[in-house]
């Protein structure tokens, strides 16, 4: 580490959560709200898959569908990311070439370097 930079990771804070009946103690250095949130929406995928009807025998069943359910929610996003970022540089790159275009066939620039036309002369 730089002595310019600082170290921007809390100290772990312990937050105690229940899924499936089990209480759950976890350290980490995030905030505890979002621990909370994400053990929230872990709790909800595990109620959908229960409300669902889907034939899970015990605990470690209905947690695995969850964490697979999870991930796709996950991989989803990325995919989603990714194409939106390029969907972004696409049409940046468009912008730029018309920009350019309309430059190149500007009367008021020559070289590339604006002129300066006075009116009234």
């Amino acid at each position: 580490m730089n002595d310019g930079q600082k170290n921007t990771q809390a100290a772990p804070k312990s937050v105690e959560v229940v899924l499936l009946g089990q209480r759950l103690r976890l350290k980490s250095g995030d905030d505890t709200k979002r621990i909370e949130n994400l053990a929230d929406y872990v709790g909800r995928k595990i109620d959908e898959l229960q409300a669902s009807g889907v034939a899970a025998s015990g605990v470690t069943r209905i947690a695995l569908l969850a964490a697979i359910n999870i991930a796709s929610d996950y991989f989803r996003t990325l995919d989603e990311a990714r194409d939106f970022r390029r969907d972004v540089r696409q049409r940046t790159e468009s912008i730029v070439a018309d920009i350019e275009a309309a430059m190149d066939n500007s009367p008021n620039v020559s070289d590339g370097q604006p002129t300066s036309t006075v009116v009234g002369e």
